[in-house]
């Protein structure tokens, strides 16, 4: 390849290469490659998600969210990349941040329960305990028998004051999944403390 070459001869075969070191997980190499793509035209949407793809597989969360912003000013309808952003915002414990990018998410994919799920996550992060149970609602309409939702719907009801509704989701979780029966005690434990510190006192 040389500097005679087209330029959209070069793009391939640097998109071509790229796509070759990511196949052999070499992905600092094909992140390289996807960079000078990028130099030569940086709104090639192609070459950004696979950027993101390497940054992700290289565990560089941050780095991949600047490229997911890229991405997003080419393409601001790509529902996929608004839930990943949202993501990678949760593991840098960016809650605000990933609650703003999976609300885009949901106004594309409504109906995606998994995103739902992670909104929840976020807000529970947050202790933003009301929030949290309208998005695993959410959830349980899309999913009904998720054991997980109707686990964390239970802390909810629990925190918000709401021991009767967190008992029924409590239980319809451990009917669903009988490994909750575990928390179940843990709960129970922590009851009994709270008992005994309060006669103690």
């Amino acid at each position: 390849m040389t500097k005679n070459t087209p330029r959209s001869q070069r793009m391939g075969d640097f998109l071509e290469k790229a796509a070759s070191l990511i196949n052999r997980a070499k992905y600092s190499e094909a992140v390289d490659a996807l960079e000078e793509t990028l130099r030569i035209q940086p709104d090639n949407a192609e070459a950004w998600k696979r950027l993101i793809a390497c940054q992700i597989e290289m565990k560089q969360p941050q780095q991949a969210i600047d490229a997911l912003d890229n991405l997003l000013r080419i393409e601001p309808g790509a529902q996929r990349a608004w839930a990943d952003k949202g993501y990678l915002h949760l593991l840098l414990n960016q809650q605000s941040e990933s609650v703003e990018s999976l609300r885009k998410s949901l106004e594309l994919s409504p109906r995606n329960w998994r995103h739902w799920l992670l909104l929840a996550a976020a807000h529970l992060l947050e202790e933003e305990w009301a929030e949290a149970l309208l998005a695993l609602e959410k959830v349980l309409r899309l999913n009904p028998n998720h054991a997980e939702a109707w686990y964390n719907c239970a802390v909810c009801y629990l925190m918000l004051g709401d021991e009767e509704a967190a008992a029924i989701a409590l239980d319809y979780a451990t009917s669903l999944d009988p490994n909750f029966e575990d928390l179940i005690e843990e709960w129970s434990d922590i009851d009994n403390k709270a008992e005994n510190l309060g006669e103690a006192s």
